[in-house]
This record gives structure tokens, C-alpha cells and sequence, in this order.
């Protein structure tokens, strides 16, 4: 998904929303007309202080109804025909409504020659309106602004062709970085320097022998989970298990893009708003209890209230986790003295049942997870989800084999499905799949079902991690 695809997918919806209204009104103002009511007279009586407030209900609708039939559904390209029939269908739909809510309730408005005419100028004013957004892209992308970093794999006849096809065709969006071709320790390297530079968004491969070539096809994909960048092939060449994928097509090939997670695009955005809305309900609601915490924790002992750490985020990125501090002062500095007493041997993880480190509030707040109120705020700058795998510290993901970093492909949460089945008790190979369960079966009732079990178990006070 090109970041461009998604701005323009994004602004159809208010620019729908005001071209409907747009039409609404217009209609409305040329059944006044004298060239119109010479023919047929006014019979209804609805003035316009009444009449907009309806249409922008009826509008709202629009949009609604738009979204369910798959205009907002995020594309690289859309042709004229798609477009008219995707205005269309939307503003039918729409109008469909409204001549039931007209028969229902006649008192509504009562003038067909408004709903037809408004019907007519609606399909109008989408597809153009709609159609001037996406010429507006195009243009953007010709002069380079917007475009996709892309790396193709492969040097064969169907690289070449594609690259042909590519330079010859900005307004798809598409600039060519680098071309290779297999996957060993100096493509690793090549594409990591990319990535870091911000200048790799996506990789597409090419090799008609790629079948032949399983693990080169595995380390490209966990690559691509692991640093946040998008992975593509020509689908005939592949044959895959993965969890799921979208086609497409380019210069005629059939192309298959592999996604880790169905939680991509609108899902994505559905995901961050209720993320944003909830974390700041929470942090309001909450932070009666947060100021006594934090009043608790400061006499306690010696040391800040707040403890900012050092996680991995999405796509590998460092960011900085604050938590209720629970252990005393010095405690990352003891910790390389602990290591023997470790009992977490089945992954890279540090953990010690009775940590002498932990202060006495600590353990409460641990028991209780009001360590991790101050993450809310992680949750609304953007670093965190409230629902999400478990965030590990850099020194921890460092010791990562490559089936474990396919959990980088998502933000990390402040529950999830690894913390509410067991918590500290499981195995790190179990956290693993759990968390890659989530993952691939992301889905909205997932989280409300996580976050409700998050609420038992926090009552039940079992250990934290």
C-alpha cells in the first residue's frame, strides 16, 4: 500500500461528503428556477433552514453507504469505468433510502423532482470530483512527489519487462532504487542501508527460478515482516501457505502481495482511531488513580515515578516506553550482575520470579498492571496499540532468530493475546505463537474479546511480566 494510495483513498470521503451535499443543494435551488416551476409549480412547502439539516443526515448516509460497497477500498489505480460505476452504485443506494424514508414518513420532504435531480447531480459531481482527485495524483506522482521505493529482485525477461514498463509509466507511482537478485549477506546488507535511509518501501520479486529457491523466498519475506516494508511477487512463479495475500497486476503479470496481517488499510485506520479515542478517554478518566500512583510510588523509595525504557517497536523502531517505576533506582545496572539467576533459558527474555530489585508498591503495581497506566500515552503518540504483541527490549530482539521478528510487524500493545493466556508462566515460544496468531487473525472482535479477558485478569491479580 503506497502511503499517496491512502491520502487520496482518505480524502474521497470528505470530498464525497461535500459534492453530495453540493448536489443536494443543488437541486434543490434549481426546483425554485422559474424555468422550472413554470412547468411544475411548488407544491410542497420545506424551507431551506429545515431542508439542510436533513441533508447532511442524508449526506452521512452517503458516506456510509459509500464505504460499504467498497469505494474506500485503498488501490493504486482506478479506471474511468470503475470510478462511474462505484459513484453509481454508492449514490443509488443512497437515494434508495431515502425514497423508502419519503414513503414512510412523508413529512420528510415530499418533492420527487429534488430526490431524481439530486440523484442525476450526485453521480455528476462524484465521478468528477472523484476523477480530479486521482488526475491531481497522477500529476504528483509524475513530478516524483508521492512515489513508492521499489527494489526488484531478479534479472531475467519479466524484470526487464517490468522495468521497462515502470520507467515508462510515472503515474504509476513507481521509483526503481536498486535491481538484485537473490538473497545472500550483501543483499541483506544493501537492503538494510535502504531501508535506514528511508528509501525502501517495497520489493518485488521477479525470478522465474524463485520456486526452486524456498529459503532465499522465506529470509526476503521475514525481512519485509521485520523491517515494515512491503513484499511482492509474480504470482505464477510462487507457490505459498502464507496467511494472506492480495493480487494485482502489472504490465500484464499477475502479482501477489504478501501480507502478514489482515490489519492493513482501512482496518489499520479503524484500529488507530479507536486506539486514539480510547487511550484518551482512559488517560482522563484514569488519572485520579495515575496521580495517587505516582504520590505512592515518589514515598515509596528513592528514584523518578516514571521510568522511561527502551523498546522495539513496528518495524524494528526504538521507541520509549514509560511505566510507574516498580523496582529501586539502580536497577538496570544490576541487572548483567542477575544474569545467572535467570529463569527464562528458552528465549532471550530476562526474567526473575522474585526479583530482588522490585520494590514493595512495585509488586502491587505489578500484580495489578498499574505499572503500565503511563503506557496510554505511548498509545496516543503512536507508539503502542492497546492491543499488541508483548514489547521487547533492543538487547532482547538482538537475540531474535528470524520466526520470531514476524511479531515487529505490527505496534506492540499494552495487552494482548500472549499476556491474557498466562502471562510470565509461558514459554517464550508460546508468547511467540500466540502473538503470531494475533497477527495473522487480527480482527475487531479479537480485541474487544482481548481487552475484556485483560480486565478479568487483571482482578484475578495473576503475576505480570
Amino acid at each position: 500500500m503506497k502511503r499517496i494510495d491512502a491520502l487520496f483513498t482518505l480524502l474521497f470521503v470528505p470530498v464525497d461528503y461535500l459534492l453530495l451535499f453540493a448536489a443536494g443543494f443543488t437541486s434543490y435551488a434549481l426546483r425554485y428556477q422559474s424555468f422550472v416551476t413554470q412547468f411544475r409549480p411548488v407544491f410542497f412547502d420545506y424551507p431551506l433552514h429545515d431542508f439542510l439539516p436533513s441533508l447532511a443526515l442524508i449526506c452521512l448516509v452517503g458516506v456510509c453507504i459509500f464505504a460499504l460497497t467498497g469505494s474506500y477500498r485503498i488501490a493504486s489505480h482506478y479506471n474511468l469505468g470503475e470510478l462511474f460505476t462505484k459513484a453509481f452504485l454508492g449514490v443509488s443506494t443512497t437515494i434508495l433510502i431515502i425514497i423508502v424514508a419519503v414513503f414512510l414518513r412523508r413529512e420528510l420532504f415530499s418533492s420527487r423532482f429534488v430526490v431524481i435531480l439530486a440523484w442525476l447531480i450526485a453521480i455528476i459531481f462524484v465521478f468528477v470530483g472523484r476523477a480530479g482527485l486521482l488526475y491531481l495524483k497522477t500529476l504528483l506522482l509524475k513530478r516524483g512527489i508521492g512515489t513508492h521505493a521499489l527494489v526488484i529482485v531478479g534479472t531475467g525477461r519479466v524484470a526487464s519487462d517490468l522495468v521497462s514498463y515502470i520507467q515508462n509509466n510515472s503515474q504509476l507511482g513507481y521509483r526503481i532504487i536498486a535491481q538484485l537478485d537473490g538473497f545472500g549477506e550483501e543483499t541483506k546488507n544493501k537492503l538494510i542501508e535502504l531501508k535506514h535511509n528511508n528509501k525502501l518501501d517495497e520489493i518485488l520479486d521477479t525470478r522465474e527460478s524463485v520456486h526452486e529457491d524456498q529459503a532465499s523466498l522465506i529470509r526476503f519475506v521475514n525481512f519485509a515482516h521485520e523491517h515494515n516494508v512491503m513484499f511482492r511477487y509474480i504470482a505464477s512463479l510462487h507457490q505459498t501457505k502464507l496467511a494472506h495475500f492480495d493480487t494485482d497486476s502489472l504490465s500484464g503479470y499477475p502479482i501477489v502481495q504478501i501480507n502478514k496481517t489482515p490489519l492493513m488499510g482501512w482496518r489499520r485506520i479503524y484500529k488507530r482511531s479507536t486506539d486514539v479515542a480510547l487511550s484518551l478517554f482512559f488517560l482522563i478518566v484514569l488519572s485520579p488513580l495515575m496521580a495517587l500512583v505516582a504520590i505512592v510510588v515518589t514515598l515509596d523509595s528513592h528514584g523518578p515515578t516514571l521510568v522511561r525504557l527502551q523498546r522495539v517497536g513496528r518495524g524494528g523502531r526504538i521507541f520509549t516506553l514509560y511505566k510507574f517505576r516498580s523496582m529501586i533506582q539502580n536497577a538496570d545496572a544490576l541487572k548483567s550482575q542477575m544474569m545467572s539467576l535467570n529463569e527464562r533459558s528458552d528465549g532471550p527474555l530476562f526474567k526473575i520470579r522474585h526479583d530482588p530489585r522490585v520494590t514493595r508498591v512495585g509488586a502491587i503495581l505489578r500484580r495489578s498492571s498499574l505499572d503500565e497506566l503511563p503506557q496510554l500515552w505511548n498509545v496516543l503518540r503512536g507508539d503502542m496499540s492497546l492491543v499488541g504483541p508483548r514489547p521487547h527490549e533492543p538487547e532482547e530482539v538482538n537475540r531474535y532468530n528470524e520466526a520470531y521478528r514476524t511479531i515487529l510487524s505490527v505496534k506492540p500493545g499494552i495487552s494482548g493475546l500472549s499476556q491474557v493466556s498466562g502471562r510470565s508462566n509461558l514459554l517464550f515460544e508460546d508468547e511467540i505463537k500466540l502473538d503470531t496468531y494475533y497477527i495473522e487473525n487480527w480482527s475487531q472482535m479479537l480485541d474487544i474479546w482481548i481487552l475484556a479477558k485483560t480486565v478479568f485478569v487483571i482482578f484475578k491479580f495473576s503475576d505480570a511480566a
